[in-house]
């Protein structure tokens, strides 16, 4: 048998795998010694792990670099477990994500108010004035595929802090902001800088935290967008006639100031740091289903912040409502979110974010169209109260789907997926608010063009869901799509038929860790399969998923997030009762275990995490 290398493609099922040392298998599955370093550990202790000297009884200490080279590795392979989907400190994190997005998309979420007042007091083209809301959303999104991958680089408190500073100073510059171009470059450029420090990485933090509840967890975070988008334009409503739009902006500030204080000293993040790997992982977008979501959540954010924009001028421009009644209107739009971002994610968790959120990416369509036939105060009132409840699902879920399409293993690129998904997201969210009031100013303030464009918006992006769930699970109407099981089941990695160590009640010492893992037993007249035990390992077994799963004696399942690879490997006709790997076979033996490992997307990334281990043919 020769050696594969791990550049090679290589078929899950064809890979056997052969222990070069009694060490334990690293869990990082992204960070990894250089070829150097391992030029390193063999001219030091040679290419078994072992020192070479005549003397073997003598343990040589290690050298400098040697030492530097494993303390790395100790830093790059610690694993903090499976996520703990609860407790004070997973709790915490929602609490100021939540705080996060209140003076991050809850300020921006209400720029309605800020949108009609700039229309009267500035007199200029509303398609003029969306540009400073456009280019904050769209920096709040785009700077995702950046801080997001500096997050997963441990660089989450530098990231968090710098927005603060951006976010500060563009406040209290804004108070003081008097022409379109200063508006521009504090409330747009400024706060689009520090919304988007902060916004991806609080977000990506939080999804690491949780996994069967992520979409509770997501959607509770996502009621900081309606808190602040309450909050502040009750701000602007109460304070701007008495105190002027000056010190109206400064209480905003304050109150920004206070809140980033208090999630600095909360946040704490539960990952070891990603130091390696690109900025973008082009291989993301080799997953059909992940590439349909992004297509579909771009068409479905182009016409999402239209009516936020532009109700309150719809209201007083086509209505005759007055400024307090076109706040009123947007607070009630906005006020549905509290409903709607966190009673629809309760069910997500039960039977998928995509079943959830597909019927309401339509029901945004055709409030657009209705949109058109609307005359009076009172039926723009109802499409506030339905469109808001439609959107609110729809910025609440769709951050919990793309988390849900990343298994345990791959938490650790969390930040670079939602981060690259937000950036497809900041490209319609910047440029759909300005061409909705291109089309109005085109057809002479008449909002039909604009409302038709929306609309099929919504309905492309419906559409393009659908395919997703179609990508992911088939046409199969009854499948929940729970998002521990977003991704399809890839072939899995055969590791073997393992010995494990007689210990001193001669039962064999598990090849699993027994305190990080999980165990099922079937009867003897029902063997455990493959797949049996794989289902098992990442849906109901406790702190599931796991990446290693094994079976012994034929009923045993056993689950672990460690492989220690055993000293004795032995004849697959030891384990198996027909076919090494076959799926649809039992395995293991008296002190024998089948292990298997999950295979990502990328059928060699999940090898690589074998140190001291040769790929065999």
């Amino acid at each position: 048998m020769t050696a594969r290398s791990v550049d090679q493609p290589v078929e899950g099922k064809e890979l056997r795998t052969h222990a070069v040392a009694d060490t334990r298998v690293e869990r990082d599955l992204q960070q990894w010694p250089s070829t150097r370093d391992e030029e390193i550990v063999e001219a030091t202790y040679g290419p078994h792990g072992a020192s070479e000297t005549a003397d073997h009884q003598t343990e040589k200490p290690p050298g400098p670099a040697l030492a530097r080279i494993l303390s790395r590795r100790s830093a790059a392979s610690y694993d903090p477990g499976p996520a703990p989907d609860g407790g004070l400190t997973a709790w915490t994190q929602v609490l100021c994500t939540h705080l996060t997005i209140f003076t991050t998309f809850g300020l921006f979420t209400s720029f309605g108010v800020y949108q009609t007042y700039y229309e009267n007091t500035l007199g200029i083209a509303p398609s003029t004035i969306s540009w400073i809301g456009s280019i904050q959303v769209f920096l709040l999104f785009f700077l995702g595929t950046f801080t997001g991958r500096a997050t997963d680089a441990g660089l989450f408190r530098p990231v968090y802090i710098a927005g603060a500073c951006f976010q500060l100073v563009g406040i209290f510059t804004l108070a003081e902001s008097k022409s379109v171009w200063q508006l521009f470059l504090s409330q747009g450029v400024c706060l689009g800088l520090a919304n988007g420090l902060q916004f991806c990485p609080s977000m990506a933090l939080v999804s690491t935290y949780f996994v069967k509840r992520r979409a509770f967890a997501l959607g509770f975070t996502a009621l900081g967008s309606c808190t602040g988008g309450v909050v502040f334009p009750v701000i602007v409503q109460q304070c701007l006639p008495s105190l002027g739009f000056p010190w109206t902006i400064r209480i905003i500030g304050f109150i920004m100031l206070l809140l980033n204080a208090v999630t600095i000293s909360l946040y704490r993040t539960r990952l070891p740091p990603r130091k390696a790997g690109p900025l973008v992982d082009w291989a993301s977008f080799s997953e059909l289903p992940y590439t349909l979501y992004c297509a579909g959540a771009f068409f479905s954010f182009w016409g999402l912040y239209f009516a936020f924009f532009y109700i309150g001028s719809y209201a007083r421009n086509v209505l005759g409502a007055t400024y307090q009644q076109s706040i009123n209107l947007l607070l009630v739009q906005v006020c549905m979110g509290f409903i709607f971002r966190l009673l629809p994610t309760y069910y997500a968790d039960k039977i998928g974010g995509l079943n959830v959120l597909i019927p309401f990416a339509f029901i945004c369509a055709i409030m657009m169209f209705a949109w058109i036939g609307i005359k009076s105060m009172g039926t723009l009132y109802v499409f506030a109260v339905i469109y808001g409840s439609g959107s609110a699902v729809i910025q609440a879920l769709w951050p919990a789907v793309i988390g849900g399409m990343s298994r345990e293993r791959d938490l650790k690129k969390a930040g670079v997926r939602m981060g690259m998904a937000f950036t497809v997201v900041s490209i319609s969210s910047f440029t759909g608010p300005p061409l909705a009031g291109a089309l109005i100013q085109m057809n002479h303030g008449s909002y039909t063009y604009a409302n038709i464009w929306a609309g099929m918006s919504f309905f492309v992006g419906g559409c393009l869901l659908i395919a997703t769930r179609v990508a992911l699970v088939g046409w199969n109407l009854r499948d929940t799509v729970t998002p521990a099981l977003t991704t399809s089941f890839p072939p899995n990695a055969y590791l073997g038929c393992n010995q494990a160590e007689a210990n001193a009640n001669g039962t064999g010492d598990r090849l699993f860790d027994p305190s990080t893992g999980a165990t099922f037993r079937h009867s003897v007249s029902v063997p455990v399969t493959q797949q049996t035990c794989r289902t098992y390992c990442s849906t109901t077994a406790p702190g599931a998923p796991y990446l290693y799963f094994g079976i012994e004696f034929g009923i045993n399942c056993r689950c672990g997030a460690d492989f220690f690879i055993p000293k004795i490997q032995v004849d697959d006709s030891q384990c198996n009762i027909s076919a090494a790997g076959d799926v649809s076979q039992a395995g293991g033996g008296a002190n024998r275990m089948s292990v298997w490992q999950y295979v990502p997307v990328s059928p060699l990334s999940s090898y690589s995490m074998l140190k001291n281990c040769a790929l065999q043919t």
